[in-house]
């Protein structure tokens, strides 16, 4: 009983540390994230990113049919569980879906870090359609797509317009995001 007990504290703790240090992180003058920006789909902004391999891209016209932005941190718990269901989901896309990873970390080792865990997990980081992007001056994150928080994503159809922002894990592996993301690529 004490040891459960015990245990359920720990949990409570380490809930309110994340959210604490969540709240932190967050920049005080930054704008509320939600969907407004999607109300009706729009256009993206337009965004060259560089990978961690040192190639140059731009959001609008990489060659896959949709595109998820997906914004993430070392800190973030619920991006280590999701990465492998996003990596899944765009595997079974068979090149029509590209996972554009943006990394909202303040510290490149920390991200780099988070990746060799990944793959210590056994999540395969190179996989084709995915762009690994380091935000940072969160020029992508929070000037142009109004993220303060991870993970949010944006899924972004083969009209480069943003069809959903999703702040939080939307469930990948469920039967709404599959028809969402099957969408993207028709």
């Amino acid at each position: 009983m004490k040891a459960k007990l015990l245990a359920l504290i720990v949990i409570i703790v380490a809930c309110g540390a994340a959210a604490t240090y969540d709240l932190w992180q967050t920049p005080a003058n930054a704008p509320a994230s939600d969907n407004a920006l999607v109300a009706s789909p729009h256009k993206i902004p337009a965004i060259n990113f560089t990978t961690l391999e040192g190639k140059n891209y731009f959001l609008s016209t990489l060659p896959e049919k949709g595109i998820i932005l997906h914004f993430w941190a070392s800190w973030c718990a619920p991006c280590a569980l999701e990465f492998p269901l996003l990596l899944r989901k765009v595997a079974e896309a068979n090149g029509n879906l590209a996972l554009v990873s943006v990394s909202i970390d303040d510290s490149r080792p920390n991200m780099d870090e988070f990746l060799v865990r990944l793959k210590a997990r056994g999540v395969r980081t190179d996989a084709p359609h995915v762009y690994w992007v380091w935000d940072r001056d969160k020029s992508i994150s929070l000037k142009n797509f109004q993220t303060v928080r991870a993970p949010e994503s944006v899924l972004i159809n083969r009209q480069r317009r943003m069809i959903d922002k999703i702040a939080g894990d939307p469930g990948w592996a469920g039967q709404e995001m599959s028809r969402k993301l099957l969408a993207l690529v028709r």
